[in-house]
């Protein structure tokens, strides 16, 4: 993925020639609109996907317009093509940005609420500026039903799987109590432990599965437990993580 870069010491629009005044002034609107919508004014930047799918949307253009307008820029050197991604990491300039951030390189698996219960922020900042760390692949993130967990990009997926069973209060609950008994524990107990549908326990019991975290013996009643030997590991993220419950 390349990036554009704006140029502000091109004589764009006045070298620019148009069939219309029509055409004049929407290629002058498009031109604004990509100053306005860069997300780091000082380095007037922008990814190629990220400016192709906000004209679509925003003048509401095809993919074939799309790349026209884009080239009759370039051809004019008021877009310079880079294909130096370190910009990127400017995209963190932004103190809101910036917290989130953070937040996700330190607790990873966190997830929509921990960002409001943590940042004070509502859903649709939050969403705002997670966009903007996926669009430059500084973030990425893992799904639990519905629900998306975060991670830095370099983290292992189990570690953002993980970290969320243990920042979601229900699924703690659930881990904690498979930590205490190395015997295990029924389906039924569990969904009553939790107070939670049977289904969503299986599915949780099925992740903790693919984690490699659970094991289940097999007897006249299946029995669920963690594996003794992540005991340490599992018990220390949930020490770990612990200054984040108490917010």
């Amino acid at each position: 993925m390349f990036i554009f870069l704006i140029n502000d010491t091109s004589n764009y629009p006045v070298t620019a020639t148009y069939e219309s005044k029509d055409q004049r002034k929407e290629y002058s609107q498009i031109f604004d609109y990509i100053c306005k919508l860069c997300p780091q004014r000082s380095q007037k930047s922008i990814y190629y996907n990220q400016l192709k799918s906000r004209l679509r949307k925003r003048f509401k253009l095809n993919e074939s317009s799309v790349k026209q307008v884009i080239n009759h820029f370039v051809s004019l050197n008021a877009l310079i093509v880079a294909f130096d991604d370190s910009i990127s990491i400017n995209i963190l300039s932004n103190s809101t940005r910036k917290d989130i951030y953070d937040l996700i390189q330190r607790y990873p698996g966190v997830y929509s609420n921990v960002f409001k219960k943590s940042l004070g922020l509502g859903s649709r900042q939050v969403l705002w500026h997670i966009a903007f760390l996926l669009e430059f692949n500084i973030i990425k993130f893992e799904s639990f039903g519905k629900i998306k967990a975060y991670g830095i990009i370099t983290v292992e997926p189990k570690a953002i799987l993980l970290g969320f069973i243990v920042l979601k209060d229900s699924l703690r609950t659930l881990l904690i109590h498979l930590m205490s008994d190395p015997a295990g524990f029924e389906l039924i107990e569990l969904v009553h432990i939790i107070s939670k549908p049977k289904n969503s326990v299986l599915y949780t019991l099925k992740k903790l599965k693919e984690l490699n975290v659970l094991s289940i013996s097999l007897g006249e009643t299946k029995h669920y437990c963690i594996r003794h030997e992540l005991l340490p590991k599992i018990d220390q993220t949930i020490s770990r993580y612990n200054n984040i419950f108490q917010k």
